[in-house]
């Protein structure tokens, strides 16, 4: 005669860990679809510099996205500016620095800049 037993715990410990594999793959399993489906949020990219003037509402970033559309996404507060810079597209392989202008809400004014990819400051230069 077979122990099932504990071929029925095994097998249940491969599909738990098979779970965990997925989630932590970007993936999910939706139960009326068998085939898994990857759900993975959109590329970032860490900012490599910032320029404003303490009395502006403008700030420039400089990020590397080769031409990958970077797009800013601010939270502001009265001592930090936190930016967040996604990427869509493709990466053309060239010209990889890029611009991003952001209007703030208030002037910069002394406001640290994070950058909310990595969670550093970002020192910001004079606006050229």
């Amino acid at each position: 005669m077979v122990d099932t037993s504990s071929w029925g715990v095994a097998v249940a410990a491969r599909a738990g860990a098979l779970a965990v594999l997925l989630g932590l793959a970007g993936c999910s399993l939706d139960a009326g679809d068998p085939e898994p489906q990857l759900t993975s949020a959109p590329d970032t990219a860490v900012i490599n510099a910032a320029y404003g003037a303490p009395d502006s509402r403008q700030l420039e970033l400089a990020v590397n996205s080769c031409n990958r559309d970077p797009q800013a996404e601010v939270e502001e507060s009265g001592s930090d500016i936190r930016v967040t810079i996604s990427l869509a597209g493709v990466d053309s392989g060239l010209d990889c620095q890029d611009s991003v202008k952001v209007e703030l809400g208030s002037p910069l004014d002394g406001r640290r800049v994070i950058d909310a990819v990595n969670g550093q400051p970002v020192p910001v230069q004079p606006a050229e």
